[in-house]
């Protein structure tokens, strides 16, 4: 699974995007996203799970929060993604396809500083 920031190129840039993952990492992403619906976690660091490729260094830490903020550039050139315990469980709905071998791409988060897109092939 590799993890990138995408600043521009497109005009969906600036984006997070996650992609070149097999089904079984997916389902691993998504047992992730169900902690922290459920509130077992507060925070998760995407860049830190076992197999994660960080391309160029990308960090990307998941965190409830009272609401949801999206995903926030931080200083260190790293992102977080503040959602509710609410927020999780649909993001966790729209990674499930992908854990059963869904391909395609989707749109995890669209509001903040940066989206967050989960692409088998890294296109969209």
């Amino acid at each position: 699974m590799k993890l990138e920031f995408l600043p521009d190129g497109s005009d969906d840039c600036p984006l997070v995007r996650v992609f070149d993952f097999r089904p079984e990492e997916a389902a691993g992403m998504l047992t992730a996203l169900g902690a922290l619906a459920s509130g077992e976690r507060e925070t998760i660091a995407v860049h830190e799970w076992p197999g994660v490729e960080a391309v160029d260094g990308c960090r990307l830490v998941l965190r409830v929060g009272p609401g949801d903020r999206g995903v926030i550039r931080l200083r260190d050139a790293g992102f977080e993604c503040v959602l509710s315990q609410s927020g999780w469980d649909q993001v966790a709905g729209l990674v499930e396809p992908f854990s059963q071998g869904g391909a395609g791409y989707q749109w995890l988060v669209r509001s903040g500083d940066a989206s967050w897109l989960i692409s088998r092939s890294g296109l969209w």
